[in-house]
């Protein structure tokens, strides 16, 4: 079994795909990849992880949207777990979002940080080579402690949240959604916050007004107080 450290191939994404990486052992064996979905001149990117590449490949060439994707950055590794290609993808989508040269397709629902065996001693290192990698294959421009330091990942809404930010969201969702039905179609919910709370609220703004555009059934309208 190759136990390589981390490796990004890069394929065509058209129906030609499945084929082309039937053969790859990673993908034979069932074993946990992260993938990059990309187009330069859309600039357009989704970011995915599955331990059944093939079934997901075939999935993404049936979708509206990710079938005009053009080319897929397959990242693999040995010393890949469940655990580690969740947490890479997830920093993948941060810092993408953050790097800001691609649109990301990707829904910001179910980000959050969680805990594994060496994730900093080892998996974090792991990200930092491939982050290199993806510098030097174009998909990404600038440095990671550049992206962490800007105002555009501070306030990303893809920012991971802890398990209590998480727990308000659902509570604020909940208050929002409950009997929002005939003759009650407009509810106004406010939330008070805590200054030192307002960056991660305006990131869990951003998230809850996207889980409601998804499910397609609430119109959103702005409005502001001062």
């Amino acid at each position: 079994m190759r136990m390589l450290e981390i490796e990004v191939r890069r394929y065509a994404f058209s129906n030609d795909v499945v084929q082309a990486i039937e053969d790859e052992f990673f993908v034979q064996q069932l074993w946990p990849v992260v993938y990059i979905l990309s187009d330069g001149a859309q600039k357009q990117a989704y970011v995915g992880e599955t331990t059944n590449t093939l079934a997901r490949f075939q999935a993404h060439l049936k979708h509206k949207e990710k079938k005009k994707l053009t080319a897929v950055h397959l990242v693999e590794s040995g010393k890949f777990n469940k655990s580690a290609a969740l947490d890479i993808e997830a920093n993948l989508i941060r810092y993408m979002s953050g790097d800001g040269k691609y649109k990301l397709l990707n829904s910001n629902i179910g980000i959050a940080n969680h805990n594994y065996y060496q994730k900093d001693e080892l998996y974090w290192s792991l990200f930092e080579r491939l982050w290199n990698v993806l510098i030097q294959e174009g998909i990404a421009e600038k440095s990671l402690a550049e992206i962490s330091n800007s105002d555009l990942f501070k306030y990303s809404p893809y920012k991971a949240l802890a398990y209590d930010q998480i727990a308000s969201i659902r509570r604020i969702m909940e208050a929002l959604l409950d009997d929002l039905h005939p003759p009650f179609l407009w509810k106004v919910v406010l939330v008070q916050v805590k200054p030192s709370w307002l960056p991660t609220s305006l990131s869990s703004c951003t998230q809850i007004r996207q889980s409601l555009r998804i499910m397609n059934s609430v119109k959103i309208t702005n409005k502001s107080w001062s």
